[in-house]
């Protein structure tokens, strides 16, 4: 079932393609005018020339570097905002207006005045820039926005058998805006009771404030028996109510 419907989807991809380049030539066909609707044999012989030209295809890969610089440039600012978004979520809010501006701003227009300040050897990277920033800033975010959460959290002894490591956040969802963590208890095999954390628990803490996230590194010094010879049962209690629509 999988492989036909992926088979489907080529083919649709495939007609569509297809479409594109027939409603193309009939166009051409019509208009017949080959400085601005040139055919497809006009269109592989232009592209013939540049290739067979020494000069031409300098000055073809003198604009693709240009083109490749700029956009390098781009994703690496993309990659700044993203790692700000990532220690500190709030700073975002600081980029997203500047992001907003990029996005709507007239270009047509603000190319014209681009050309006319900085000349025609600048704009064009200024241009690209400016239209490809928010595209790769919206789409890390996006991607860190999508990461599961299972993936990001951690429940682990490390290799030493030194820590136990405890990683746990609430799921990023609209319906948990309002619960945070509460409580983080620690069971052994000794105290552990099918009911969930039990009376004596070996572990307790209590989370302050209204936190999301949350990470430990617990060792024998926070009261806990050795790593290695137990086995350990966590559990994790929130606080707060779910939005109505859970």
């Amino acid at each position: 079932m999988k492989t036909s419907i992926s088979l489907s989807k080529y083919l649709f991809s495939l007609s569509s393609i297809i479409l594109i380049v027939v409603f193309y030539w009939i166009f051409s066909t019509i208009q017949n005018d080959a400085w601005f609707y040139p055919s497809w044999s006009e269109i592989c012989g232009g592209i013939g020339k540049i290739i067979t030209s020494g000069e031409k295809m300098s000055y073809f890969g003198y604009s693709f570097l240009r083109i490749l610089f700029t956009i390098l440039l781009s994703f690496i600012s993309a990659v700044i905002v993203a790692f700000f978004y990532v220690i500190f979520e709030a700073s975002f809010h600081f980029f997203k207006p500047l992001i907003l501006i990029m996005k709507t701003a007239p270009m047509a227009i603000l190319s014209v005045y681009l050309f006319i300040i900085v000349g025609s050897k600048i704009a064009p990277f200024i241009i690209t820039y400016l239209f490809i920033t928010p595209v790769f800033v919206e789409g890390l975010i996006n991607a860190i926005k999508n990461v599961p959460i299972e993936i990001i959290n951690e429940l682990r002894i490390t290799p030493d058998g030194q820590k136990l490591i405890i990683d746990v956040s609430v799921k990023d969802l609209e319906y948990y805006t309002n619960v945070y963590l509460d409580t983080i208890q620690i069971d052994t095999q000794d105290t552990f009771v099918e009911s969930g954390p039990s009376s004596e628990v070996a572990y307790t803490k209590t989370i302050d404030g209204n936190l999301k996230s949350i990470r430990l590194e617990l060792g024998t010094g926070d009261l806990l028996p050795a790593l290695n010879d137990n086995l350990f049962f966590v559990y994790i209690r929130t606080k707060g109510t779910p939005a109505a629509n859970t």
